[in-house]
């Protein structure tokens, strides 16, 4: 799962077509952390099927020149803000326990994502344009 994601992170990097509004910029920014999520999951061995909510913000509201650091009155991006962005492209958290620690974690389904970004971050070289998210 885990190199499947990595491999469409990374054969989409830097092909969007998307216009720079706001879910647009944040596709854009998630596609890249994932991309990062996923060569840490992988050089630890570890199966990445689950993308936890935490892991995307800590990055996200991390990256440099973004707008997610001006989120919240400059506390950043949080869950709720992340979920109702996503919402319109048909992607939303899940709450799945750890099987080691019995502890809950809540996130995205890695999976998920590549479809979207594929839609919406199609080829600049392609004939067809860009989708629009559904309300």
């Amino acid at each position: 799962a885990t190199e499947g994601l990595l491999a469409a992170a990374r054969a989409m990097s830097d092909n969007s077509d998307l216009s720079s509004d706001r879910e647009g910029d944040l596709l854009r920014d998630l596609k890249g952390v994932i991309a990062e999520i996923a060569t840490e999951a992988s050089a630890k061995g570890m199966d990445l099927t689950l993308l936890p909510t935490k892991a995307l913000l800590d990055k996200l509201n991390k990256l440099e020149d973004s707008q997610w650091t001006n989120f919240n009155r400059g506390t950043g991006l949080n869950g709720h803000g992340l979920a109702k962005m996503l919402k319109p492209f048909g992607l939303a958290p899940t709450i799945k326990k750890d099987a080691g620690s019995k502890k809950t974690i809540r996130g995205y389904v890695a999976k998920d994502f590549t479809p979207v970004f594929a839609r919406y971050l199609s080829d600049p070289f392609s004939a067809e344009p860009h989708a629009e998210p559904s309300a």
